[in-house]
């Protein structure tokens, strides 16, 4: 299993899984991703959490053995959804407060730290250019329109940082995704609550069938309960 923290995080953050999904049969791999906890590098974007998804992994099958899945919170979840469909991966997949457009969670992070549209659009612009692709790649649906693998996109209604509705447009537009909301947990403390850690676990190992996310017409910000 891997997991994967999101931006200004650090592996670390994801512990509470570990024992659990050990418990559970499962080797665990956390790591921090470029410029982040204790890996070096000074510049760090979605596309370079992609690529140290991509290492990992790699790196992990090239010892032999099988990733059975991946967890991911925040930009590392949306990182996971940008890699599995440019690999064709099929792995059980669980996203956390992800969020499903590059340019709003720029937006939002640039207002966090009092930057002007026009600064945040030049880094934009600056990343862009730098790395050889446009943002416009990770927007969704385009961003998982490929993805096969089977989901579950775990999102809190007072995630202040990530929007909730980020969650349902993911789960929605995740071909046969599963989606469950929390309630008072926020956008970091989802990561602890142990209710969330053993749905993450029951869904990894195929447990229990968790509800799709309800159609566009329902009240959107319902919590599913899981279909035992």
């Amino acid at each position: 299993m891997l997991l994967s923290h999101g931006w200004g995080g650090r592996g670390a953050q994801l512990r509470s899984f570990v024992a659990p999904l050990r418990d559970a049969g499962y080797q665990v791999v956390l790591f921090d991703h470029v410029g982040h906890g204790h890996s070096g590098g000074d510049a760090s974007t979605l596309v370079h959490f992609a690529d140290g998804i991509d290492a990992v992994a790699r790196h992990v099958e090239a010892g032999g053995t099988q990733l059975a899945g991946i967890v991911g919170h925040s930009l590392g979840a949306a990182a996971a959804g940008a890699w599995l469909n440019a690999n064709g991966r099929a792995m059980r997949t669980v996203l956390i407060a992800a969020p499903t457009s590059l340019q709003r969670y720029s937006v939002l992070f640039a207002r966090h730290l009092g930057l002007s549209e026009a600064v945040r659009a030049a880094m934009q612009r600056h990343f862009e250019r730098r790395l050889g692709r446009a943002w416009q790649d990770f927007e969704l649906p385009g961003a998982v329109a490929g993805v096969r693998a089977p989901a579950l996109v775990i999102h809190d209604q007072a995630d202040i940082e990530v929007r909730p509705r980020a969650g349902l447009e993911l789960a929605r537009a995740w071909p046969g995704a599963r989606y469950l909301a929390t309630r008072g947990l926020g956008h970091r403390g989802v990561l602890r609550d142990a209710a969330v850690v053993q749905d993450v676990v029951d869904f990894i190992a195929d447990r229990v069938v968790f509800a799709p996310p309800p159609p566009r017409h329902a009240r959107e910000f319902g919590a599913p309960a899981p279909l035992l």
